[in-house]
C-alpha cells in the first residue's frame, strides 16, 4: 500500500480505516479531518458520494496540511458497497498544483465558487474586482444574482451579459456538486471585443462613404460574378442604375468586359484569378478607362479610372505614368534594416518600388541620401528619440524617389540588438493613395459647399417670387377696403388682378412643392401608361392657352411605357405652355410622338422668339428666365421660372433625357426621350 499510495475507507463522513503509513506524517493527530480545510473536505465527501451513485472511480485534487507544510494530494474515490467507499491518494509532485493555482490567480478571466447565499468561497482577484464593481450597479447585480439563482434551481449552466458604466462582461454560471449545491462562476471582459467590432463596422461604413465620393468608378461582384455594389460614378459610366444591375450576372450584363483577353480565362472561376489591369474604350462617354480587377475571398472588385489624356500622350510618358501608378497601388509594406549611422543592410522589393532604386543601388546609399533637405530635422529628431527609448510612434515623412519626385510615407521604426550590435528596423507604408483620397474628400467638400450656396439662392429666389403675388393681392384688398364706393370697373379690375395673382401664387406653391419632393429624393409611383391618350388630352387643354397661335398635331403613335400618368401629362402641359407663351400671334407650335430604337420621342417645336446661346445652358435652372423683356416688376402671365426644372425632374424620374435646341428669332425645339416597356410593340400592333 505504501508504494501505491495511502488508503482511507469512509461511510458517509466517518473514517472507517486509514493507512498506517500516514502515521509518520500525522503522529500527533491521525484523523484526516484535522489536516483538511473545509473546501478540500467537501470535495472529498462529494467525490465519494458521486463514486457510490455512479459506481465508477472519481478523480480529484485536495490540499492537506502536513507537518512539513501544505501539500496537494491527487485522489481517486471508488465505491466498495452501497454505504462504504474508499479513497486512494498520492502526494502530487511539489509545485504542480501551486503552478495551476498561480495560473488561475493571474488569469484575465474571473473564476470562483459561490455558496447558496452567493457568498464567494473561492475566487481569483479578477472575480473579486468584478464583485466589487457589481455592488455599485444595481441592474448588473440583479442580472448576476438571477443567473446564479437559476443555476441553483435548475442545476443547469446559465449565461448572461452585464453592461456596466465602462465595461461589458459575459458571465457563465454552472453547478458545482459539493455536499451542498454551489455555483461556479466565470466572468470574461468583452469590452475590447465589442469596441473592436464597433470600430470595424465604422471603418466599413467610412470605406463605403469613401467609395461613394471618389472620382473613380467602382463596382463589386460576388464569387458567382453577380453584382453586389456600384458607386454613383460607375452608374454614370455604365449607364445602368444600382438597382438595375444588383444580383445580375457580370458577363451577361457587360459583354464588352467579357470580351477582354485579360478576363476571358477567368469567367468560370476565381480560383486562379490574379490582379489584372488593362485599358478599354467606352463609346457612350467617348473616354478611355483603365480597368483594374482585384480578386478577394468575397469576389471581385473592379475599378475604372479615366486615362483619356494619358492614353493620347506619348508612349514613353504613358509607360512612365503606368509604372508610377503601379507603384502607388502596391499593397506591400517596405521593410528596411540599417545600422544606427543610416547604412542600409537589408531592403525588400516593396521599398525598392517606393524609392525607385534597385537593391544594388540602395546598398551603396545611406538612409539620409533618401531624405529631402526640409525633412532632415524631423529625421534627426526621430533618430535621437529612437536612440533614447529604442522605439517610437509611427511618423510621416517623405522619400526622394530616383526620378526626383517625393513619395509621402508612414515610417514605424524600432531598435534591436543582434549579437551585441545595435540595428534599426523600419516599416514603410506608401501614403500616395491616402493623400489622393484626402484631396478627393476636400474636393467633395467644396462641391457640397457649392450645393449649399445654390440652395441658399433658391430659398432667396423663392421668397422673392412668393412675396410679389402676395403684395399684389394685399394691395388690391386694401384698395377695395379703403374705397368701397369706387367705380364698378375699377373694383372688377382689382378683383381680377387679385384673382390672377392668387392663381399664380397657387401654381408657384405647387411647383415649389414638386421641386422640394425632388430634392428630398422622392420617387414617383410608376405603372403602365399609354402615351397617345395623354398627348391628345394635353393637346386639347393647350387650346385654352392660345392667343392667335396655330397648334399643329403631327404623327402620334400609340404605345405604352412604365411611368406616372399625372406627371407625364404635367410634362406635356409645361412644354406646350412654354412654347405658346414665347410664340407670337400667327406663330406655329407643333407636337409629335414617335418610337425610335426602343424609346419614345416626344417633340415640341415652336416658331417663337428663341433663346440665345448664352442663356441656353441655364434654361433648366430654377427661377431663370431667358426672356429679358419679362422682368419681375412687369406683369407675368403665370410663369415662375420653375417649369423646365420640374420638366427635367419628371424626365429623370422616368430614366429619360430632355434636350433643348434654340436659335434667336427662329424658335425652339424640345426633345424628350423616354424608355419604352417590353409590351409596346404589342400595343402598337
Amino acid at each position: 500500500m505504501d508504494t501505491e499510495g495511502q488508503l482511507w475507507m469512509f461511510r458517509e463522513q466517518d473514517i472507517l480505516q486509514y493507512s498506517s503509513s500516514w502515521l509518520r506524517w500525522w503522529a500527533d493527530n491521525p484523523s484526516i479531518g484535522a489536516h483538511t480545510d473545509p473546501m478540500s473536505w467537501h470535495t472529498l465527501l462529494a467525490a465519494g458520494q458521486l463514486a457510490r451513485e455512479q459506481d465508477r472511480p472519481i478523480g480529484f485534487p485536495m490540499l492537506l496540511q502536513l507537518p512539513g507544510g501544505s501539500r496537494w494530494v491527487q485522489c481517486r474515490a471508488k465505491r466498495i458497497n452501497d454505504t462504504d467507499w474508499e479513497v486512494l491518494s498520492k502526494l502530487t509532485p511539489a509545485g504542480i498544483m501551486d503552478t495551476v493555482y498561480s495560473v488561475l490567480y493571474h488569469a484575465p478571466v474571473g473564476l470562483g465558487v459561490l455558496d447558496k447565499t452567493l457568498t464567494p468561497l473561492e475566487s481569483n482577484p479578477r472575480l473579486e474586482q468584478v464583485m466589487v464593481v457589481l455592488k455599485q450597479d444595481a441592474g448588473a447585480q440583479y442580472t448576476f444574482r438571477t443567473s446564479c439563482e437559476r443555476t441553483l434551481n435548475t442545476r443547469q449552466e446559465q449565461q448572461a451579459i452585464l453592461h456596466l458604466s465602462d465595461l461589458t462582461l459575459t458571465v457563465k454560471t454552472f453547478p458545482v456538486p459539493l455536499p451542498e449545491l454551489h455555483v461556479g462562476v466565470s466572468v470574461h471582459d468583452v469590452t475590447d471585443q465589442l469596441r473592436t467590432a464597433s470600430a470595424l463596422q465604422e471603418s466599413r461604413q467610412s470605406f463605403r462613404r469613401l467609395l461613394e465620393n471618389i472620382t473613380d468608378a467602382v463596382f463589386a461582384v460576388d464569387r458567382d460574378f453577380k453584382f453586389v455594389y456600384l458607386n454613383p460614378t460607375a452608374e454614370r459610366l455604365l449607364g445602368r442604375s444600382n438597382s438595375d444591375l444588383m444580383g445580375k450576372h457580370l458577363w451577361s450584363e457587360l459583354p464588352e468586359l467579357a470580351a477582354q483577353p485579360a478576363l476571358k480565362p477567368h469567367q468560370n472561376s476565381l480560383e486562379h484569378f490574379d490582379k489584372v489591369a488593362f485599358e478599354m474604350f467606352f463609346e457612350t462617354q467617348n473616354v478611355w478607362m483603365e480597368v483594374r480587377a482585384h480578386p478577394s475571398r468575397e469576389g471581385l472588385t473592379v475599378f475604372f479610372q479615366d486615362v483619356t489624356e494619358r492614353h493620347m500622350a506619348d508612349a514613353r510618358i504613358r509607360q512612365s505614368e503606368e509604372r508610377f501608378r503601379s507603384l502607388a497601388e502596391s499593397n506591400l509594406t517596405g521593410v528596411v534594416f540599417s545600422r544606427p549611422n543610416g547604412k542600409l543592410i537589408y531592403i525588400n522589393d516593396a521599398f525598392c518600388q517606393i524609392t525607385g532604386h534597385s537593391r544594388e543601388e540602395l546598398f551603396f546609399m545611406n538612409w539620409n541620401d533618401l531624405t529631402p533637405l526640409d525633412w532632415e530635422g524631423v529625421e534627426l529628431e526621430a533618430r535621437e528619440h529612437l536612440s533614447l527609448y529604442g522605439s517610437m510612434q509611427p511618423y510621416q515623412r517623405e522619400f526622394l524617389h530616383k526620378d526626383g519626385h517625393r513619395v509621402p510615407v508612414m515610417v514605424s521604426p524600432t531598435r534591436f540588438m543582434v549579437q551585441g550590435e545595435e540595428h534599426d528596423a523600419a516599416f514603410i507604408l506608401d501614403l500616395t493613395d491616402i493623400k489622393r483620397t484626402e484631396q478627393a474628400l476636400r474636393e467633395s467638400e467644396a462641391r457640397l459647399r457649392s450645393m449649399i450656396e445654390v440652395q441658399k439662392r433658391f430659398v432667396s429666389d423663392a421668397s422673392h417670387e412668393l412675396r410679389a403675388p402676395l403684395t399684389a393681392i394685399q394691395g388690391n384688398i386694401e384698395l377695395l377696403k379703403k374705397y368701397p364706393r369706387m367705380p364698378a370697373e375699377d373694383k372688377q379690375e382689382a378683383l381680377d388682378e387679385a384673382q390672377r395673382e392668387a392663381q399664380r401664387l397657387g401654381r408657384l406653391v405647387a411647383d415649389l412643392l414638386a421641386l422640394a419632393r425632388s430634392d428630398a429624393g422622392a420617387q414617383l409611383r410608376l405603372g403602365m401608361v399609354r402615351l397617345k391618350p395623354l398627348v391628345m388630352q394635353s393637346w386639347s387643354e393647350a387650346h385654352h392657352l392660345i392667343k392667335g397661335q396655330h397648334l399643329i398635331l403631327q404623327e402620334v403613335e400609340d404605345f405604352e411605357m412604365e411611368g406616372n400618368a399625372d406627371r407625364l401629362k404635367q410634362l406635356l402641359i409645361i412644354l406646350l405652355d412654354n412654347a405658346i407663351k414665347y410664340t407670337p400671334d400667327d406663330g406655329k407650335v407643333t407636337l409629335s410622338l414617335t418610337c425610335e430604337n426602343g424609346h419614345a420621342l416626344l417633340k415640341v417645336q415652336d416658331t417663337g422668339i428663341g433663346i440665345s446661346k448664352e442663356d441656353l445652358p441655364r434654361v433648366f435652372d430654377r427661377f431663370y428666365r431667358a426672356d429679358p423683356s419679362r422682368t419681375r416688376d412687369q406683369e407675368d402671365p403665370g410663369g415662375s421660372g420653375l417649369g423646365l426644372s420640374i420638366a427635367q425632374w419628371i424626365v429623370e424620374q422616368h430614366k429619360g433625357q430632355i434636350r433643348l435646341d434654340s436659335e434667336l428669332g427662329k424658335g425652339t425645339r424640345v426633345t424628350v426621350q423616354l424608355p419604352l416597356s417590353m409590351h409596346q410593340e404589342a400595343v402598337r400592333a
